[in-house]
């Protein structure tokens, strides 16, 4: 039940979070997957996650920043590869994903 209100919860932030940011002018978005690696030092995590157009698995790293916010774990260090996790980021403009908001299962 407790996952299931996650889910619930996220989705609501998912409609929400681009509603919020429209002003910023900042696209909002949300993938899932498993943590392949955690990189402390550049402050990056690597996610497992499923290409639906092209039918694999895929290899999507996401930088973290002090902005970046938490869901049962309380900061990147936490992390370990193997936990399945939902990303909500944004995408600079230099191509680099940004996770805005990270939340664990």
């Amino acid at each position: 039940m407790n996952k299931w209100l996650s889910v619930v919860l996220m989705s609501i932030m998912v409609v929400a979070l681009p509603c919020a940011t429209f002003a910023q002018e900042e696209y909002v978005e949300s993938e899932y997957g498993t943590v392949v690696k955690v990189d402390v030092v550049k402050n990056e995590i690597v996610i497992s996650e499923y290409d639906y157009e092209n039918d694999t698995e895929i290899a999507t790293t996401y930088s973290v920043n002090p902005e970046t916010e938490f869901e049962n774990v309380k900061s990147l260090k936490e992390l370990t590869p193997g936990t399945y996790v939902d990303v909500t980021y944004t995408t600079g403009k230099d191509g680099k994903k940004i996770a805005k908001f990270i939340n664990t299962y």
